[in-house]
């Protein structure tokens, strides 16, 4: 490496230590490369928070995030045909989640609630459905397992 001394300027001469100086480089394009990062990590867990805060609204929780059937009226029915099976979770039954019968005419309440999940939620890989069809009983929608 050669110093270089020209009216109190140091100048070193970079064209003995090029692998150095590509080190040097390298180094410095990662350190900015891990800034970057941290701070969109940071945008994303604000992020999260804030998807979080939405998603206890909804009942979300820690599990696998259920949504409530929220009144009888949402079973009532005349006949079979009246009664659907809804997807009460952000999961779907074939990953853990649950599902109900309720009336058509309020399947969309459900499918509105499921909007609101969280799309990078991760669902236990567990069969869980239970219903394989809906019946009218005395007017109120029933699983006919």
């Amino acid at each position: 490496m050669e110093i270089i001394k020209k009216k109190g300027i140091k100048r070193i001469n970079i064209e003995h230590n090029k692998p150095l100086f590509f080190i040097i480089l390298l180094l410095l394009v990662f350190l900015v490369f891990l800034l970057v990062q941290s701070r969109n990590l940071s945008v994303q867990n604000n992020e999260n928070q804030e998807i979080n805060e939405s998603q206890s609204e909804i009942g979300v929780g820690s599990s696998i995030p259920q949504l409530p059937v929220d009144s009888d009226d949402q079973t009532d029915c005349k006949t079979d045909s009246d009664c659907v099976i809804v997807q009460t979770s952000c999961c779907p039954c074939e990953m853990g989640g649950q599902e109900v019968c309720v009336s058509e005419s309020n399947q969309y309440l459900f499918e509105e609630k499921l909007e609101l999940c969280n799309e990078d939620l991760y669902c236990p890989a567990v069969y869980n459905c239970l219903i394989n069809s809906c019946i009218c009983n005395n007017g109120k929608c029933e699983a006919n397992n």
